[in-house]
């Protein structure tokens, strides 16, 4: 939904998603999403939590080099 211009319905879909799996590829698609529609803050503090969760994500790790290059 997201792809289609529909950034709000795509994100509770997905934190629904999140909820249930806890999977970082999930996550990286709503941190995706929040960067998109402006909630940086709220990204962040998404991918800093999953990062714990999955230290050895290169998925999250390029998601951060992407979006979030300043921060450790």
């Amino acid at each position: 939904m997201y792809k289609l211009g529909r950034a709000e319905e795509g994100l509770i879909e997905l934190q629904r998603a999140y909820e249930r799996m806890d999977d970082p590829e999930v996550a990286s698609h709503i941190v995706e999403v929040l960067v998109a529609i402006e909630q940086r803050d709220e990204a962040l503090e998404l991918l800093q939590s999953a990062e714990k969760k999955n230290s050895d994500s290169e998925l999250l790790k390029n998601v951060r080099e992407r979006h979030f290059p300043e921060t450790p």
